[in-house]
Protein backbone atom coordinates (compact mmCIF):
# COMPACT_ATOMS: atom_id res chain seq x y z
CA UNK A 1 0.00 0.00 0.00
CA UNK A 2 1.71 3.58 -1.19
CA UNK A 3 1.03 6.52 0.99
CA UNK A 4 2.02 10.30 0.18
CA UNK A 5 3.11 11.36 3.67
CA UNK A 6 5.05 9.25 6.19
CA UNK A 7 5.30 10.52 9.83
CA UNK A 8 7.62 8.74 11.98
CA UNK A 9 7.46 8.80 15.68
CA UNK A 10 10.12 8.54 17.83
CA UNK A 11 8.62 7.57 21.44
CA UNK A 12 9.85 7.60 25.10
CA UNK A 13 7.85 8.25 28.52
CA UNK A 14 7.28 11.81 28.90
CA UNK A 15 7.80 13.17 25.02
CA UNK A 16 7.05 11.67 21.29
CA UNK A 17 9.75 13.46 18.75
CA UNK A 18 7.84 13.73 15.17
CA UNK A 19 9.12 14.34 11.67
CA UNK A 20 7.18 14.11 8.37
CA UNK A 21 8.51 12.63 4.88
CA UNK A 22 6.12 13.76 2.32
CA UNK A 23 7.14 13.21 -1.36
CA UNK A 24 8.74 16.81 -1.45
CA UNK A 25 9.58 18.15 1.53
CA UNK A 26 11.28 16.53 5.37
CA UNK A 27 9.61 17.92 8.43
CA UNK A 28 11.30 18.33 11.77
CA UNK A 29 8.64 19.12 14.32
CA UNK A 30 8.55 20.20 18.24
CA UNK A 31 8.25 17.72 20.56
CA UNK A 32 4.40 16.83 22.24
CA UNK A 33 3.78 15.04 25.67
CA UNK A 34 3.36 11.55 25.70
CA UNK A 35 -0.36 12.37 27.09
CA UNK A 36 -3.64 11.40 25.19
CA UNK A 37 -4.42 14.96 25.50
CA UNK A 38 -1.55 16.82 23.85
CA UNK A 39 -1.45 13.61 21.32
CA UNK A 40 -4.33 14.54 20.25
CA UNK A 41 -4.29 18.30 19.87
CA UNK A 42 -0.86 17.32 17.96
CA UNK A 43 -1.87 15.06 15.63
CA UNK A 44 -5.01 17.14 14.98
CA UNK A 45 -3.70 20.33 13.90
CA UNK A 46 -0.56 18.24 11.66
CA UNK A 47 -3.66 16.36 10.14
CA UNK A 48 -5.25 19.66 9.17
CA UNK A 49 -2.21 21.99 8.52
CA UNK A 50 -0.67 19.19 6.28
CA UNK A 51 -4.20 17.43 5.16
CA UNK A 52 -3.04 14.28 6.17
CA UNK A 53 -5.71 11.55 6.87
CA UNK A 54 -5.17 7.18 7.88
CA UNK A 55 -5.59 7.07 3.92
CA UNK A 56 -2.76 9.00 3.00
CA UNK A 57 -0.47 9.05 6.07
CA UNK A 58 1.46 5.98 7.59
CA UNK A 59 2.55 7.05 10.77
CA UNK A 60 5.66 4.60 12.16
CA UNK A 61 6.53 4.34 15.64
CA UNK A 62 9.12 2.16 17.98
CA UNK A 63 7.18 -0.20 20.12
CA UNK A 64 8.29 0.54 23.59
CA UNK A 65 5.67 -1.00 25.48
CA UNK A 66 3.15 0.48 27.85
CA UNK A 67 4.86 3.92 26.39
CA UNK A 68 3.08 3.80 23.41
CA UNK A 69 -0.98 2.93 24.23
CA UNK A 70 -1.52 6.65 24.29
CA UNK A 71 -0.44 6.82 20.44
CA UNK A 72 -2.28 3.56 20.33
CA UNK A 73 -5.77 5.02 21.76
CA UNK A 74 -5.39 8.77 19.92
CA UNK A 75 -4.93 6.51 16.24
CA UNK A 76 -7.56 4.64 17.04
CA UNK A 77 -9.93 7.87 17.87
CA UNK A 78 -8.46 9.24 14.82
CA UNK A 79 -8.63 6.56 12.15
CA UNK A 80 -5.24 6.96 11.42
CA UNK A 81 -3.10 4.04 9.84
CA UNK A 82 -0.60 3.50 12.55
CA UNK A 83 2.41 0.67 12.37
CA UNK A 84 4.34 -0.33 15.10
CA UNK A 85 7.81 -2.03 14.50
CA UNK A 86 10.80 -3.17 16.96
CA UNK A 87 13.79 -0.81 17.19
CA UNK A 88 15.70 -3.91 16.70
CA UNK A 89 13.89 -4.15 12.97
CA UNK A 90 14.76 -0.80 12.10
CA UNK A 91 18.36 -0.28 13.60
CA UNK A 92 19.56 -3.00 11.24
CA UNK A 93 17.38 -1.78 8.32
CA UNK A 94 19.66 1.25 7.53
CA UNK A 95 23.39 0.09 7.84
CA UNK A 96 25.94 1.89 9.40
CA UNK A 97 24.98 4.54 11.71
CA UNK A 98 26.91 7.08 13.37
CA UNK A 99 25.37 9.12 16.18
CA UNK A 100 22.02 9.34 17.97
CA UNK A 101 19.51 11.62 19.18
CA UNK A 102 15.59 11.46 19.56
CA UNK A 103 15.10 13.69 16.53
CA UNK A 104 17.39 11.85 14.11
CA UNK A 105 15.57 8.79 15.31
CA UNK A 106 12.39 10.23 14.11
CA UNK A 107 13.72 10.34 10.82
CA UNK A 108 15.52 7.19 10.82
CA UNK A 109 11.77 6.06 11.78
CA UNK A 110 10.02 7.93 8.87
CA UNK A 111 12.88 6.82 6.24
CA UNK A 112 12.14 3.48 7.79
CA UNK A 113 8.51 3.77 6.95
CA UNK A 114 8.76 5.42 3.69
CA UNK A 115 11.40 2.23 2.54
CA UNK A 116 9.18 -0.34 3.72
CA UNK A 117 6.07 0.38 3.12
CA UNK A 118 5.41 -2.96 1.38
CA UNK A 119 5.87 -4.30 4.77
CA UNK A 120 3.17 -2.30 6.74
CA UNK A 121 0.71 -4.21 8.49
CA UNK A 122 -2.25 -2.93 10.71
CA UNK A 123 -1.46 -2.72 14.59
CA UNK A 124 -2.54 -5.58 16.39
CA UNK A 125 -4.43 -4.06 19.40
CA UNK A 126 -5.78 -7.72 20.42
CA UNK A 127 -8.93 -7.71 22.34
CA UNK A 128 -9.34 -5.85 25.62
CA UNK A 129 -9.25 -9.44 28.18
CA UNK A 130 -5.83 -10.56 27.09
CA UNK A 131 -4.63 -6.51 27.34
CA UNK A 132 -5.80 -7.32 30.91
CA UNK A 133 -4.19 -10.78 30.92
CA UNK A 134 -0.69 -9.14 29.51
CA UNK A 135 -0.54 -6.62 31.90
CA UNK A 136 -1.66 -8.56 34.94
CA UNK A 137 1.27 -11.04 33.97
CA UNK A 138 3.90 -8.55 33.83
CA UNK A 139 2.78 -7.58 37.65
CA UNK A 140 3.03 -11.31 38.62
CA UNK A 141 6.16 -11.94 37.30
CA UNK A 142 7.85 -9.21 39.45
CA UNK A 143 6.54 -10.37 42.21
CA UNK A 144 7.38 -14.25 41.68
CA UNK A 145 10.95 -12.74 41.03
CA UNK A 146 11.16 -10.64 44.55
CA UNK A 147 9.51 -13.84 46.24
CA UNK A 148 12.58 -16.22 44.73
CA UNK A 149 15.27 -13.10 45.90
CA UNK A 150 14.03 -13.57 49.68
CA UNK A 151 13.75 -17.19 49.54
CA UNK A 152 17.33 -17.59 48.14
CA UNK A 153 18.16 -15.63 51.10
CA UNK A 154 16.29 -17.59 53.77
CA UNK A 155 18.54 -20.89 52.55
CA UNK A 156 22.15 -19.36 51.17
CA UNK A 157 22.74 -17.38 54.45
CA UNK A 158 21.14 -19.67 57.25
CA UNK A 159 24.73 -21.76 57.11
CA UNK A 160 26.95 -18.85 57.37
CA UNK A 161 25.59 -16.47 59.15
CA UNK A 162 25.65 -16.76 62.95
CA UNK A 163 22.14 -17.63 64.16
CA UNK A 164 21.67 -14.73 66.69
CA UNK A 165 21.97 -11.98 63.82
CA UNK A 166 20.21 -14.03 61.38
CA UNK A 167 16.85 -14.75 63.24
CA UNK A 168 15.86 -11.35 62.62
CA UNK A 169 16.47 -11.04 59.28
CA UNK A 170 15.08 -14.40 58.77
CA UNK A 171 11.62 -13.77 60.80
CA UNK A 172 11.29 -10.24 58.43
CA UNK A 173 12.02 -12.49 54.98
CA UNK A 174 9.48 -15.01 56.02
CA UNK A 175 6.89 -12.78 56.60
CA UNK A 176 7.63 -10.73 53.26
CA UNK A 177 7.28 -14.14 51.53
CA UNK A 178 4.15 -14.88 53.02
CA UNK A 179 3.13 -11.87 51.49
CA UNK A 180 4.07 -11.93 48.35
CA UNK A 181 2.85 -16.04 48.27
CA UNK A 182 -1.38 -13.93 48.88
CA UNK A 183 -0.35 -10.99 46.52
CA UNK A 184 0.55 -13.91 44.02
CA UNK A 185 -2.49 -15.88 44.95
CA UNK A 186 -5.10 -12.92 44.24
CA UNK A 187 -3.56 -12.08 41.00
CA UNK A 188 -4.00 -15.73 39.99
CA UNK A 189 -7.34 -15.53 41.58
CA UNK A 190 -7.74 -12.00 39.20
CA UNK A 191 -6.77 -13.81 36.09
CA UNK A 192 -8.87 -16.62 36.38
CA UNK A 193 -11.80 -14.19 36.22
CA UNK A 194 -10.92 -12.58 34.02
CA UNK A 195 -10.70 -15.89 31.53
CA UNK A 196 -13.70 -17.08 32.92
CA UNK A 197 -15.51 -13.39 31.98
CA UNK A 198 -14.58 -14.12 28.24
CA UNK A 199 -16.11 -17.18 26.57
CA UNK A 200 -13.47 -17.57 24.00
CA UNK A 201 -10.75 -17.22 26.73
CA UNK A 202 -12.28 -19.82 28.88
CA UNK A 203 -12.70 -22.29 26.02
CA UNK A 204 -9.10 -21.69 24.60
CA UNK A 205 -7.88 -22.39 28.20
CA UNK A 206 -10.30 -25.49 28.86
CA UNK A 207 -8.17 -27.19 25.28
CA UNK A 208 -5.29 -26.06 26.40
CA UNK A 209 -4.91 -27.39 29.71
CA UNK A 210 -6.50 -30.93 28.55
CA UNK A 211 -3.06 -31.63 27.40
CA UNK A 212 -0.81 -32.80 29.77
CA UNK A 213 1.90 -30.86 30.38
CA UNK A 214 0.40 -27.65 29.44
CA UNK A 215 -0.65 -26.34 32.98
CA UNK A 216 -2.26 -22.69 33.34
CA UNK A 217 0.60 -20.81 33.16
CA UNK A 218 1.82 -22.00 30.15
CA UNK A 219 -1.69 -21.94 28.50
CA UNK A 220 -2.33 -18.11 29.56
CA UNK A 221 1.26 -17.30 28.14
CA UNK A 222 0.68 -18.93 24.72
CA UNK A 223 -3.09 -17.23 24.88
CA UNK A 224 -1.28 -13.49 25.25
CA UNK A 225 1.68 -14.11 22.98
CA UNK A 226 -0.70 -15.58 20.16
CA UNK A 227 -3.34 -13.00 20.84
CA UNK A 228 -5.98 -15.56 21.24
CA UNK A 229 -3.93 -17.30 18.28
CA UNK A 230 -4.93 -14.54 15.83
CA UNK A 231 -1.27 -13.64 15.24
CA UNK A 232 0.72 -16.30 15.59
CA UNK A 233 -1.13 -18.48 13.27
CA UNK A 234 0.63 -22.26 12.97
CA UNK A 235 2.78 -24.05 15.35
CA UNK A 236 5.74 -23.68 13.30
CA UNK A 237 5.77 -19.59 13.41
CA UNK A 238 4.81 -20.63 17.74
CA UNK A 239 7.86 -22.70 17.76
CA UNK A 240 10.30 -20.13 16.11
CA UNK A 241 8.64 -17.36 18.25
CA UNK A 242 9.36 -19.03 21.46
CA UNK A 243 12.88 -20.55 21.05
CA UNK A 244 12.31 -24.11 19.48
CA UNK A 245 13.13 -24.44 15.97
CA UNK A 246 16.91 -24.33 15.56
CA UNK A 247 18.68 -22.53 12.56
CA UNK A 248 21.59 -23.76 10.68
CA UNK A 249 24.59 -21.88 10.34
CA UNK A 250 26.99 -22.47 7.24
CA UNK A 251 29.07 -20.29 5.28
CA UNK A 252 31.77 -21.75 2.18
CA UNK A 253 33.46 -24.58 3.58
CA UNK A 254 34.65 -22.84 6.59
CA UNK A 255 31.83 -22.41 8.97
CA UNK A 256 29.41 -25.46 10.15
CA UNK A 257 28.22 -24.81 13.31
CA UNK A 258 25.57 -27.03 15.24
CA UNK A 259 22.00 -26.14 14.45
CA UNK A 260 21.07 -23.22 16.91
CA UNK A 261 18.25 -21.75 18.60
CA UNK A 262 18.18 -18.10 17.69
CA UNK A 263 19.24 -15.54 21.01
CA UNK A 264 15.96 -13.10 19.76
CA UNK A 265 13.59 -15.89 21.01
CA UNK A 266 11.12 -15.52 23.97
CA UNK A 267 13.06 -17.51 26.21
CA UNK A 268 10.74 -16.90 29.05
CA UNK A 269 8.10 -19.04 26.72
CA UNK A 270 10.56 -21.61 26.12
CA UNK A 271 11.26 -22.16 29.73
CA UNK A 272 7.64 -22.34 30.87
CA UNK A 273 7.47 -24.86 27.69
CA UNK A 274 10.44 -26.76 28.44
CA UNK A 275 9.60 -27.21 32.28
CA UNK A 276 5.88 -28.69 30.50
CA UNK A 277 7.69 -30.76 28.37
CA UNK A 278 9.95 -32.44 31.20
CA UNK A 279 7.48 -32.52 33.73
CA UNK A 280 5.76 -35.24 31.44
CA UNK A 281 9.16 -37.43 31.87
CA UNK A 282 7.67 -38.15 35.37
CA UNK A 283 5.01 -40.81 34.49
CA UNK A 284 7.31 -43.72 34.04
CA UNK A 285 4.90 -45.78 31.48
CA UNK A 286 3.99 -42.47 29.63
CA UNK A 287 4.42 -42.56 26.06
CA UNK A 288 6.67 -39.30 25.96
CA UNK A 289 8.75 -41.18 28.86
CA UNK A 290 9.06 -44.34 26.34
CA UNK A 291 10.18 -41.90 23.50
CA UNK A 292 12.62 -40.18 25.58
CA UNK A 293 14.17 -43.57 26.44
CA UNK A 294 14.05 -44.80 23.46
CA UNK A 295 15.93 -41.65 21.26
CA UNK A 296 18.46 -41.46 24.27
CA UNK A 297 19.51 -45.20 23.74
CA UNK A 298 19.68 -44.88 20.04
CA UNK A 299 22.66 -41.92 20.77
CA UNK A 300 20.71 -38.36 21.28
CA UNK A 301 21.46 -36.10 23.40
CA UNK A 302 19.13 -35.26 26.36
CA UNK A 303 18.57 -31.44 25.53
CA UNK A 304 17.83 -32.45 21.10
CA UNK A 305 15.28 -35.36 22.93
CA UNK A 306 13.33 -32.58 25.19
CA UNK A 307 13.38 -29.96 22.41
CA UNK A 308 11.48 -32.22 20.24
CA UNK A 309 9.30 -33.52 23.44
CA UNK A 310 8.69 -29.23 24.13
CA UNK A 311 7.90 -29.44 19.83
CA UNK A 312 5.02 -31.94 20.41
CA UNK A 313 3.19 -29.85 22.69
CA UNK A 314 3.13 -26.97 20.59
CA UNK A 315 1.76 -28.87 17.86
CA UNK A 316 -0.81 -30.28 20.19
CA UNK A 317 -1.75 -27.17 21.52
CA UNK A 318 -2.40 -25.82 17.91
CA UNK A 319 -4.09 -28.81 16.85
CA UNK A 320 -6.64 -28.96 19.71
CA UNK A 321 -7.49 -25.08 19.13
CA UNK A 322 -8.36 -26.05 15.13
CA UNK A 323 -10.26 -28.58 15.78
CA UNK A 324 -11.71 -27.40 18.47
CA UNK A 325 -11.96 -30.54 20.88
CA UNK A 326 -10.08 -31.41 24.34
CA UNK A 327 -7.22 -33.73 23.58
CA UNK A 328 -7.17 -37.60 24.66
CA UNK A 329 -5.42 -40.97 23.79
CA UNK A 330 -7.94 -41.64 21.20
CA UNK A 331 -7.45 -38.38 19.55
CA UNK A 332 -4.71 -38.25 17.60
CA UNK A 333 -4.33 -35.08 15.80
CA UNK A 334 -2.14 -33.87 12.71
CA UNK A 335 0.50 -32.39 14.60
CA UNK A 336 2.19 -31.29 11.29
CA UNK A 337 2.08 -27.82 10.28
CA UNK A 338 -1.00 -27.64 12.71
CA UNK A 339 -2.49 -24.10 11.98
CA UNK A 340 -5.25 -22.08 13.49
CA UNK A 341 -7.53 -20.91 10.13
Amino acid sequence: MDFNHYLGIDVSKGSLELHLISLDQSIEFEPIDNTDDAITTGLFELCKLYQLSGENTLIIAEHTGIYTYPLIRVCSELGLSLWLQSGYEIKHSQGLQRGKNDKVDAYRIAEYGRRFRDKYSPIELGEKSIEYLRYLRSERRLLVKDRAKFQAQQSDHKDFISPDIYKGRAKRNKARIKLLDSQIKQLDQEIKEVIHEDPKLKRYLKLLTSIKGIGLQIALNVIIETLGFTKITTAKKFACHSGIAPFRYTSGTSVRSKNKVSYKANRKMKSLLFMGALSLLNVKDSEEYRYYKRKISEGKEHYSVMIALTDKLVRKMYAVIRDDRPYSKEYEPNWRNAEVA
